[in-house]
């Protein structure tokens, strides 16, 4: 359904009742948005003392704090949030902060539309040297699908990076005519 309520600040992260309890302006129940910056406790925490605080609605900002702490996130909120949430760029988010510091007021208004989606196959992709035995296999890989702490090959890819990086040297060097032979089998995988 759609959400149009006022938004209010909380203070510092938002990790703790004190922080909530300073909101500005200060928070009416099931009639809030709440504008929360990234760090100190994850989402999940920030997520709970929302519903405690009985908000309508939750943003999320990053912090900003380095080059690739701008733009939005994938994150995950607490498992019975009964609010839409949603993580916003730095610039967004402090742009709405600084309006409301300033004695201004924000509205939102968010749609969110659920939908279940048809069960799809994925798959792993593997790949093998030529050369090396292969009753003596040698796996390396990284995760490129998404678990309850990470958002995956979403964040900065670095695991599946090194590993495509690793895989094309070592097939450089296996293909050096004065690398001598190497006896086992290296099996790079992406799951």
């Amino acid at each position: 359904g759609n959400l149009s309520q006022p938004v209010s600040v909380i203070p510092e992260f938002g990790c703790f009742p004190v922080d909530w309890e300073r909101a500005n302006p200060k928070i009416q129940n099931r009639t809030t948005v709440a504008l929360v910056k990234r760090g100190q406790c994850t989402s999940v925490e920030k997520s709970r003392l929302a519903a405690k605080y009985d908000v309508g609605g939750l943003l999320v900002y990053n912090d900003g704090a380095s080059w690739d702490r701008n733009d939005p996130l994938n994150f995950r909120v607490g498992f019975y949030t009964s609010f839409p949430a949603l993580f916003l760029s730095f610039d967004i988010g402090n742009r709405i902060k600084q309006i409301i510091d300033f004695n201004g007021t924000v509205e939102v208004t968010m749609k969110v539309t659920v939908e279940d989606l048809d069960d799809f196959n994925v798959s792993n992709v593997c790949a093998d040297t030529r050369s090396g035995n292969i009753s003596k296999t040698i796996v390396v890989g990284s995760h490129t699908d998404s678990v309850k702490e990470s958002s995956g090959i979403n964040d900065n890819g670095s695991g599946t990076a090194a590993n495509l990086v690793l895989a094309t040297n070592v097939d450089s060097l296996l293909n050096t005519p004065s690398y001598p032979k190497y006896p086992n089998r290296i099996r790079f995988c992406w799951w």
